[in-house]
Order: structure tokens, then C-alpha cells, then sequence
């Protein structure tokens, strides 16, 4: 399954996927990273049937 990160033009702020910059709307795929400028952060897919995770 894959969700969408909305974007319109040449992000100004060096918005990367899979170390990648990105250039306008971009497909996002489970386990990805993204980056906001010097922030990862990882977008993950979870199933409704999958047991809640605490991540601290």
C-alpha cells in the first residue's frame, strides 16, 4: 500500500525520500525514510489487524 506526500514544486527546505530530493508529489512506500532538512523519520504502513507498537 502507498500513500501520497503532497508537495507542489522544488522543495525549499531539502525534503528527501530514500535520500533522494524531492521534486513535487511524491509516492510514498512503506518503510521509507524522509527527510525534513537534518529530521529522518521513517513512514510505516501498519495493518489494522497488527498488535499497537510503542516506539520511544
Amino acid at each position: 500500500m502507498a500513500r501520497r506526500l503532497c508537495g507542489g514544486g522544488e522543495p525549499k527546505n531539502g525534503t528527501c525520500v530514500q535520500s533522494e530530493p524531492i521534486k513535487g508529489p511524491t509516492v510514498l512506500n512503506d518503510g521509507d525514510e524522509i527527510e525534513f532538512g537534518s529530521v529522518k523519520v521513517w513512514f510505516i504502513v501498519e495493518r489494522p489487524d497488527d498488535p499497537t507498537t510503542l516506539t520511544m
